[in-house]
């Protein structure tokens, strides 16, 4: 079983795999450690046991984003353009794509030119959200990993996003920690504390 932790252990063993082009959705009450979970994914927190891709340690992947990409709960938005927020995840994409994911996400009220950040157009909760949420299925990464994606959204908005996110996917592997429902998943893993 896999035990990640900060400081001190609290979790109890999880023992969860995923295959290629499956949805997982990871769920447990508010302070569980879900996010710890996905700050171990990330290779961001220890952990004790195996938490493997594709049969490698994620403490051994040098590279882990040309692994795995995704959202923590709160993502960094950089003090430049939606265009270059966006190719963080990909240097090399079109504005074609970049447009079509900004669509999918709602967020084409948003030029691709203009300024977020600092002293640019300051974006809301869910806005920075979903602006996340684009960068993580842009990146080429066969594992997304998105963290409470459907915080402050309204119930329609958070259902026309996840039916966009599963046709953003395009084959590859989701797994989503959340305390909302999430509605197509192939397995589900409930946290729990020891």
């Amino acid at each position: 079983g896999l035990v990640p932790f900060w400081s001190e252990k609290f979790l109890s063993p999880i023992n969860f795999s995923i295959e290629h082009g499956e949805t997982l959705v990871i769920t447990g009450p508010s302070g569980i450690g879900k996010s710890t979970l996905a700050a171990a994914l990330f290779g961001f927190t220890p952990y004790e046991g195996s938490l493997a891709i594709g049969g490698v340690e994620v403490s051994e992947i040098t590279d882990l984003s040309s692994c795995i990409s995704g959202t923590l709960q709160n993502s960094y938005i950089f003090n430049t353009s939606l265009r270059e927020n966006l190719k963080i995840a990909d240097s090399g994409l079109s504005d074609e794509k970049l447009r079509e994911v900004v669509k999918a996400m709602e967020l084409d009220a948003i030029s691709l030119d203009e300024i977020l950040g600092e002293f640019g157009r300051t974006l809301s909760g869910g806005e920075a959200k979903r602006l996340a949420i684009a960068r993580a299925l842009l990146s080429p990464a066969p594992i997304v990993l998105l963290d409470e994606p459907l915080e402050h959204l309204d119930s329609l908005l958070a259902d026309r996003i996840q039916s966009a996110i599963s046709l953003l996917l395009d084959g590859r592997s989701l797994i989503v920690i959340t305390h909302s429902p999430w509605l197509q998943y192939s397995r589900k893993l409930v946290l729990e504390r020891e």
